[in-house]
């Protein structure tokens, strides 16, 4: 698995060359304008949807459920996002997006143990992907400049080890019991985002790009022997199932 990891960062190194190289010949033939460069920074959200364990309870409470530890992240994530992306075509319709996010992870259980015993079980896990992708400018609205798009990006997503940590607090003693510990060993996952945004000008060069996207974490470079993509334990885990995500981007945009 670890050879594979490396393959896929070689690979995206690699395109990433080939693609810089494909826009200096381009210049050269005028089918590229290189003063149509813009550039992107902003919030990005992400949420796990379907049923995937990633967002189910650390501890399964409800004993009609199966009895699983999920990784509890079962709501908005926070993240952010930084892109360039390029104009391939003299009318400004087509468009290829170079993008860096970060998605921060982050869940909290509260389990009441007696009437003065409690315990909190928190789980991190960090996400940094690069991304390169394809977009289609296909509608024009009359006013403010506003345009609609459709995009497609293939993502290589950095899973980190993540960190899982219980306290019990004792109230009748006034006291905390705390452990934290590692969970998984980081991984690295080939995923892909279908997206359909909006850019207007605020003004010029100044514009506001929001994006909603559905995708999935890892298509490709999954691995049964490590279990699910987003639990914290691989107590009775046979296999990496997909991870769904839909996500959401909220960005100032920049016009060279």
């Amino acid at each position: 698995m670890k050879h594979f990891n490396n393959y896929i960062i070689k690979v995206t190194i690699f395109l990433s060359f080939m693609l810089l190289c494909s826009f200096t010949a381009s210049a050269q033939t005028g089918f590229i304008d290189f003063g149509s460069i813009h550039l992107l920074f902003g919030l990005s959200t992400s949420r796990i949807i379907g049923d995937n364990p990633g967002a189910k309870p650390m501890v399964e409470r409800d004993s009609t459920k199966p009895a699983i530890n999920g990784g509890s992240f079962d709501g908005f994530q926070p993240g952010f996002v930084l892109k360039m992306n390029f104009k391939i075509d003299k009318n400004g319709n087509f468009e290829i997006p170079l993008g860096f996010e970060y998605n921060f992870l982050r869940a909290a259980e509260r389990i009441p143990i007696s009437k003065y015993t409690t315990a909190t079980l928190k789980h991190s896990v960090d996400i940094p992907a690069v991304s390169i992708g394809f977009n289609y400018l296909f509608l024009k609205f009359p006013y403010a400049n506003v345009k609609a798009y459709i995009g497609l990006e293939a993502r290589v997503n950095f899973v980190q080890s993540g960190t899982w940590r219980r306290e019990i607090k004792y109230g009748y003693l006034d006291t905390t019991d705390a452990k934290e510990i590692k969970t998984k060993v980081p991984a690295t996952r080939l995923g892909g985002v279908l997206h359909i945004g909006f850019e207007g000008e605020i003004v010029e060069p100044l514009f506001i790009n929001t994006s909603f996207g559905l995708g999935a974490m890892n298509f490709f470079g999954r691995d049964n022997s490590r279990g699910e993509l987003l639990t914290f334990t691989r107590f009775n885990e046979l296999e990496e199932s997909i991870v769904y995500n839909y996500y959401f981007n909220l960005m100032i945009q920049y016009r060279f």
